[in-house]
């Protein structure tokens, strides 16, 4: 192989590595907030099955969005692995609707945190007593939004794993090399504050 092609091949294989380390990065955070703030907004309201929306306090930030480009996926298409490229492309694009989506729910949540009464609240959370009649359609529509933005950082959360496991192979077979770096990431326990940490 000319060395320029491979220089330029294993630099733009790297990239698509930061970038995809990077997703992983950001979906997992999203994850791993978005389950805490959850489970800790119940247990303080003493409520296991406190809607999301009551719980979920906005989270606080620009989202972030990973743009991965055809030239970072060179070898991928060299090596024909056109599978893994089309799913790489479509869970870094639901990652970025995603994250604009959360911050959206964060502006809506506001909106309605500011219109209920203090009694009503209890900082951020949202307490389950009976709120004004013309919030309720809103309120049910955040939670819906909510419920919903959960259950897709969960899906993706669950498909980084596709990612990970796809990018080795298909790079380290191209190069040759059984040692060209590769995306990894650590599960994190919701339950440990401490796991996933350096």
């Amino acid at each position: 192989m000319n060395l320029a092609k491979r220089d330029a091949e294993e630099a733009a294989t790297l990239r698509a590595l930061l970038k995809v380390t990077h997703l992983i990065n950001l979906v997992a955070g999203y994850y791993e907030v978005i389950e805490r703030t959850i489970r800790d907004g119940r247990k303080n309201l003493g409520d296991p099955k406190a809607p999301i929306w009551a719980v979920l306090i906005p989270l606080v930030g620009k989202p972030v969005e990973i743009h991965i480009t055809s030239d970072d996926l060179i070898v991928f298409a060299r090596a024909r692995a056109f599978a893994y490229i089309t799913e790489l492309l479509s869970y870094a694009s639901q990652y970025n609707s995603t994250a604009h989506a959360i911050a959206a729910y964060g502006n809506l949540r506001d909106v309605i945190a500011t219109r209920l009464a203090p009694l009503q609240m209890e900082g951020l959370i949202g307490r389950s007593v009976p709120v004004p009649p013309e919030l309720v359609p809103q309120i049910a529509a955040v939670n819906d939004l909510a419920e919903r933005l959960w259950a897709e950082v969960q899906d993706l959360n669950s498909d980084m794993t596709k990612i990970v496991n796809g990018f080795g192979p298909i790079v380290q077979r191209y190069f040759g090399d059984p040692h060209f770096p590769v995306p990894s990431f650590v599960k994190a326990d919701v339950n440990d504050p401490d796991s996933g940490r350096t």
